[in-house]
């Protein structure tokens, strides 16, 4: 089983979130287990929390486990802010 670690930028926001997007899928088709590092996360708005729901959904229905390593302070709380927390599954 391959897995490797994925960063997650400091900058999960709008202004990136296509850049992000294609990086991400690369990671869905490249690896059997993905984990998120989230630990550089300092910046997050809406569309960075959809963008990282919508990457578990699609990881989930390929039955590649998402698993986090890490996750900043900004990260936990703008999740838990949205009622995200649990979807993402920090």
């Amino acid at each position: 089983m391959t897995q490797t670690t994925y960063q997650l930028p400091s900058g999960c926001v709008i202004n990136n979130a296509e850049a992000l997007k294609q990086s991400m899928l690369a990671q869905i088709n490249e690896d059997e287990s993905i984990f998120l590092d989230g630990s550089s996360v300092s910046q997050l708005d809406t569309a960075g929390i959809q963008l990282l729901y919508a990457f578990v959904q699609e990881a989930t229905l390929r039955n590649k486990p998402v698993q986090w390593s890490n996750p900043s302070e900004k990260l936990i709380e703008v999740a838990e802010l949205l009622g995200m927390r649990e979807k993402l599954g920090l």
